[in-house]
């Protein structure tokens, strides 16, 4: 049950995180690119936290059923992260017509300062898990 209650704090913080990012950044979207800059602001942010919620589950999950994996697990979230956001922005690109210096330029922000939250929050659970006993050792 430890992994779900990290996954369920890593998920907390990143929505947390993507709201504030959405709020503080929705101004400096639509002044510089009008409307398309606020809808590009939105695919961007909602692509970019469903790419972290994906890849907060390898670390909920090594640390709840093997600890000594959660390292391996973080490093493989930051690549499922990345690959599930480069294919649905692509996704997105093809399907939607969207204003691309606008959505790119959100796209690389929002997915950078979530990464650095996320990066975070998994030393410190790892550090924390780590800190553990493990049990018997011999």
């Amino acid at each position: 049950m430890t992994g779900v209650k990290y996954v369920l704090l890593q998920l907390g913080v990143l929505i947390g995180a993507a709201l504030l990012l959405v709020g503080l950044g929705r101004s400096l979207a639509v002044r510089m690119w009008g409307p398309a800059g606020a809808a590009s602001l939105d695919a961007a942010a909602g692509i970019c936290l469903a790419a972290a919620a994906l890849a907060t589950l390898p670390v909920g999950l090594a640390v709840g059923y093997r600890r000594t994996y959660a390292p391996y697990a973080a490093l493989a979230g930051t690549v499922i992260r990345l690959l599930t956001t480069a294919a649905l922005a692509i996704g997105y690109q093809a399907l939607v017509p969207v204003h691309r210096a606008s959505f790119f330029g959100c796209l690389l922000a929002i997915y950078l300062m979530l990464l650095i939250i996320e990066t975070g929050l998994s030393i410190g659970i790892l550090l924390r898990v780590d800190a553990r006993p493990h049990g018997k050792s011999e």
